[in-house]
């Protein structure tokens, strides 16, 4: 069996509520940058979908804008993902314009996934 990267064994107490969320590295963006979540992106059909202006308190918050539209804060990642969003808290500010997928497409490229 292959030895756990360093990288990717977690340095969170046990109750951190990320202890158990996987990391990775993503060269995409910044060569090294380490990211939590998934190991592959989701395939988000974004032929449809909603158009919001971050307004004053939401700046910085995509956990807001995701309860917002979802009622579910854990989706944060989902609009910066299909934003390109890599900095929340420099790119997300009043005035910004993000493309926000319909729920259907994104349990659509959950569903995909668990069937591969």
């Amino acid at each position: 069996m292959a030895k756990t990267p360093e990288f990717m064994k977690s340095r969170a107490s046990y109750r951190d509520r990320y202890r158990l969320t996987q990391i990775h590295i993503d060269d995409s963006v910044r060569p090294n940058t380490r990211r939590f979540g998934l190991w592959e992106p989701l395939d988000i059909d974004m032929s449809e979908y909603d158009q919001y202006a971050v307004k004053e308190g939401d700046d910085m918050r995509p956990d807001l804008i995701a309860w917002t539209y979802y009622k579910d804060t854990s989706l944060w990642w989902i609009i910066c993902f299909v934003n390109d969003i890599a900095f929340p808290f420099e790119d997300i500010q009043v005035g910004t314009i993000l493309k926000i997928p319909k729920i259907k497409a994104i349990s659509d490229a959950f569903a995909r996934i668990v069937k591969e």
